[in-house]
């Protein structure tokens, strides 16, 4: 028999054994099975173990402490101590195992279902039911606690017709209206109490009072009463005034738009009268203008008077000129040869005197007085024999009424000479304000 083990001799290494049959067992190859072998069995019983675990929480096929403790003191073989129900409907188990049975009545059917364990009950027809108190219906509202009826806090209710009754509604009659030619048209209508018919051969309206339409008699004619206007401005029927049938004959169509644009008024038209202060653009009325107080014609007064031919004295005598002659005096100022102030005021006076054959060595002097005291004068050298001088001026002087204005005339020569008509104009200007 040969040696199974040839490397236990001295002289064999392990790799000589190692190439020796591979039936012979190496120590190295022992450990590698060995090592091999430990790691399979160690994933075993690693696996082993979850499921050791899982199993033992399972308390569906485990009894917990929890169980035990709830089944100690019940002995083995114990039954449950319970009937298969309590009470229905009135009726209460006697047993642990009672059968309670569902049977049909009038009215309604039981059918069953073995399959699906289910029973149904089914009406099939009427059934009495006992009658339910009001006070149990959910929400019934209030007209549930109401009787039928007419009479009051009663529920109305709809008759076989589909109409409420009478003393409810009372019947409501629709008027129609018909339009007829003649009265034949009229009693042949189909109309009802309350409809009308127009009868345009009258020019009338009548009411149907009664119920049958075919009786005149029941035929009432509406009455249209007088209107109070018989006529307007004198006309009838068909009316179309002109504004001269209303005494407007004299106004003019014109658009407001337009009418105070340009307006020519005529008459005496009048307008609210300003105060005395106002300065804008309203109409000022007579009433205003005097307010300011306005100048009339008698404010100005104007005198317009003349002397005749008259002989200048030697000098140094001094002539009062003569008024002789008025071609105008508006305010009667002329009083002999003066002249009375009627106003306080600016005056305009203007003198225009002639002379004739007054030397050249002579001197013309014409003096205005006020109140008997010299106002002003004037001096004009004169132009020769057979010359003819004039001498004339203008002055504005402040003159106070009643102030008397009179007139002088003198001449430096030693001879006498012809004074020809003085010309005296006094007007008046204004006053101070």
């Amino acid at each position: 028999m040969a040696n199974p083990y040839p490397w236990k001799h001295g002289n064999t290494s392990e790799n000589t054994a190692a190439e020796l049959d591979p039936r012979y067992e190496t120590p190295l190859g022992a450990q590698e099975k060995a090592d091999k072998a430990e790691q399979e069995s160690k994933a075993y019983t690693d696996a082993l173990d979850d499921r050791f675990k899982a199993h033992a929480a399972d308390q569906i096929v485990h009894v917990t402490q929890t169980d035990h403790n709830k089944l100690d003191g019940i002995e083995w073989g114990a039954e449950v101590n319970q009937n298969a129900y309590t009470v229905v409907n009135g009726i209460p188990a006697n047993a642990k195992m009672t059968e309670l049975k569902i049977l049909q009545g009038i009215g309604i059917r039981v059918t069953q279902d073995p399959d699906d364990r289910a029973i149904t009950v089914t009406a099939t027809g009427p059934v009495d039911i006992d009658p339910i108190p009001l006070s149990k219906v959910y929400d019934a509202g209030n007209s549930a606690y109401l009787n039928a009826g007419t009479a009051a806090g009663n529920v109305p209710v709809l008759d076989e017709n589909g109409k409420l009754d009478a003393v409810v509604v009372p019947a409501i009659a629709v008027t129609d209206t018909f339009l007829v030619a003649t009265q034949a048209d009229m009693l042949a209508l189909v109309a009802e109490t309350g409809d009308v018919a127009v009868r345009t051969d009258l020019s009338k309206s009548y009411i149907l009072k009664g119920t049958d339409p075919t009786v005149l008699a029941n035929w009432q004619e509406l009455l249209t009463p007088m209107s109070p206007v018989q006529s307007v401005a004198g006309k009838t029927g068909v009316v179309t005034l002109t504004k001269a049938d209303v005494g407007l004959g004299n106004v003019t169509n014109e658009s407001k738009a337009t009418m105070f644009t340009s307006p020519a008024l005529t008459g005496t038209p009048t307008a609210p009268t300003a105060t005395a202060a106002t300065n804008n653009t309203q109409v000022a009325t007579t009433g205003f203008v005097k307010q300011q107080g306005y100048l009339t014609w008698a404010d100005f007064p104007f005198t317009y008077v003349r002397s005749g031919l008259l002989t200048l004295p030697a000098s140094p005598t001094v002539l009062d000129v003569p008024i002789t002659s008025v071609v105008e005096d508006s305010y009667s100022m002329r009083s002999g040869s003066t002249v009375v102030i009627p106003l306080d005021g600016w005056y305009s006076i203007n003198l225009l005197a002639t002379v004739q054959d007054l030397p050249a060595t002579n001197r013309l002097d014409l003096t205005i007085n006020q109140n008997g005291t010299m106002l002003t004068s004037r001096q004009v050298v004169g132009f020769g024999a057979g010359a003819v001088t004039f001498l004339g001026f203008e002055e504005q002087r402040y003159l106070a009424a009643t102030d008397v204005i009179t007139f002088k005339a003198s001449q430096s020569g030693t001879g006498t000479y012809s004074l020809y008509n003085v010309h005296i104009r006094l007007t008046r200007l204004g006053r101070r304000p």
